[in-house]
């Protein structure tokens, strides 16, 4: 717990030196009990798959468990309006990045696309400061 709380704070503290204004103390400790809950819930589903593997050696057949995971379903607008949808990516090289947008009605017609393909070297951290330039 200390060390996501720890991280938390270092966190906010950054936001505040860049200058956006950072989280109240009590929203800090919950997003940190948050984060590290999840945290759990993701090592463990982790050691019950690997418990499996360990008890197929032993001769016994069990069926790992399956993480339930929720898929984000896209939710059209209200009907006088439109939704833009946004996309990046980038190849494990770094060498091609990949951007695409979207605007759908409330039927989920898409109005208008746009993709856009960018070859070059991209260090994560240069791409990051840049996005801050932009507006």
């Amino acid at each position: 717990m200390i060390t996501c709380l720890m991280w938390s704070i270092w966190s906010e503290r950054n936001k505040e030196i860049h200058g956006t204004k950072p989280k109240r103390a009590d929203l800090i400790c919950t997003f940190s009990a948050s984060h590290l809950a999840q945290y759990h819930k993701v090592t463990s589903t982790k050691a019950a798959a690997n418990d499996v593997d360990s008890n197929r050696s032993n001769g016994q057949v069990q069926h790992p468990p399956i993480p339930v995971r929720s898929l984000s379903v896209w939710q059209p607008p209200a009907a006088s309006c439109f939704k833009l949808n946004l996309k990046a990516t980038c190849d494990n090289a770094g060498a091609i990045i990949g951007f695409g947008a979207l605007i759908r009605d409330h039927a989920g017609a898409v109005i208008a696309g746009f993709l856009s393909l960018s070859k070059g070297v991209f260090l994560q951290k240069k791409w990051r400061l840049q996005q801050c330039f932009i507006v």
